[in-house]
């Protein structure tokens, strides 16, 4: 009985032994899991930070480009308004138009004078001109 003892005793020490080594195994096992995840999250979270920092910064150039552009249209607009309002003041200043077009505003004035003067307000000039003639000009 005492060989059975000392054999059962082996044999629950074998066990205790085999089960410290399960724990033990279990425990570094743990331990990598553990550090496999930590090391997918911080792959994974790098992996976002860098797209997310890429794509803010594609995202910011696309913003200064429309912005640029947006500036330059607006630029060229109130220059092609300033331009347009210039050479509308012009066309409507006399003095201008004097200086820069003597010539013409002289013919356009005596257009004008001839134009109110030969009209006497009732009548078309070629109206009043067939009614100045003599009768026997309408006649056949």
């Amino acid at each position: 009985m005492g060989q059975r003892k000392s054999d059962i005793q082996q044999d629950i020490q074998n066990v205790e032994d085999i089960r410290a080594d399960m724990v033990d195994k279990l425990e570094r096992l743990r331990e990598r899991i553990h550090e496999t995840i930590n090391g997918i999250a911080s792959t994974v979270e790098s992996y976002i930070d860098n797209t997310l920092i890429e794509n803010a910064k594609r995202l910011e150039k696309t913003v200064e480009g429309v912005r640029s552009t947006i500036d330059d249209m607006l630029e060229d607009a109130r220059g092609t308004v300033d331009d347009r309002m210039e050479t509308f003041k012009h066309t409507l200043d006399l003095e201008y138009l004097m200086n820069q077009h003597p010539w013409l505003v002289l013919a356009g004035a005596i257009l004008m004078g001839y134009t109110l003067g030969s009209s006497d307000g009732r009548t078309s000039p070629t109206a009043r001109a067939t009614a100045d003639r003599p009768s026997y000009y309408s006649q056949p």
